[in-house]
């Protein structure tokens, strides 16, 4: 999952952001979103707002369409 985010992050730097958060050191982000398994992915819309999120890993076609769910066109 990891090389997948690594590898998307820069192509749509311009549209969206890609934060990794190490949970070991932010034990606090994983209480305040309820992840229990890792990878888990969270995303947002708007500050603090979660749009969706899954567990497990997934591919970077899975993401551009969670993107596209959420209104951002990666296309242009």
């Amino acid at each position: 999952m990891e090389a997948v985010l690594r590898e998307f992050a820069p192509k749509y730097k311009d549209k969206v952001n890609v934060v990794k958060i190490d949970l070991e050191k932010y034990p606090e982000y994983a209480y305040e979103y309820r992840v229990s398994v890792v990878p888990t992915t969270i995303f947002f819309k708007a500050e603090k707002q979660v749009y969706k999120g899954y567990t497990g890993a997934t591919d970077e076609n899975r993401i551009k369409e969670i993107f596209k769910e959420m209104g951002v066109n990666l296309d242009e």
